[in-house]
């Protein structure tokens, strides 16, 4: 008589087991199948060809534009202030031209201390809400006289990249 229930108990288990693996595996195979998120990077690349929207800003009033997205606990970002500062540099010598604004998703008056503390000239300092495309910090989006971003580099930028950005903002040209 012992070995009935234990045989009743022992099968339920199997049972269990195999109802388990088999849940897990159907889930892995939905998993494979269901499309991935974007990733940060393909989120702001979604940016090029729109136009952004900062309160208050005539982008016509530059031919054009540099956004930096930052954040102030990104290593990248701290680590990329020389750089900001240099765009900065072509800002203030090409004001009519050029254009720099600093956006994070951080409230403004912890963006405002970024810049300070980069000591950058920024034409403005604004709060994006989450769901606007940018997550990836830094980001760089350089916009046209409509306020239509026409390039977008995510990530820190290697020495030839940010060469790149400031012959571009220099000369005025995409």
């Amino acid at each position: 008589p012992i070995w009935r229930p234990m045989r009743k108990l022992e099968i339920l288990t199997y049972i269990c087991v195999v109802t388990a693996c088999l849940l897990t595996v159907g889930l892995r195979i939905e998993q494979r199948f269901r499309p991935a998120p974007p990733s940060e990077h393909q989120a702001a690349q979604s940016l090029k060809g729109h136009r952004l929207e900062l309160s208050g800003v005539d982008w016509s009033a530059s031919d054009l534009t540099a956004v930096l997205f930052v954040n102030s606990h990104c290593r990248f970002c701290q680590e990329s202030k020389p750089f900001y500062g240099k765009m900065s540099a072509v800002r203030r010598n090409q004001p009519r031209r050029v254009r720099l604004f600093v956006a994070s998703i951080e409230p403004v008056a912890t963006t405002r201390r970024f810049v300070d503390d980069a000591r950058l000239e920024a034409d403005g300092c604004y709060q994006l809400p989450a769901g606007s495309g940018l997550s990836a910090t830094p980001t760089v989006l350089i916009l046209d006289r409509n306020g239509v971003v026409q390039r977008v580099m995510v990530g820190k930028l290697s020495e030839a990249n940010q060469a790149q950005v400031i012959d571009m903002l220099d000369r005025g040209v995409l």
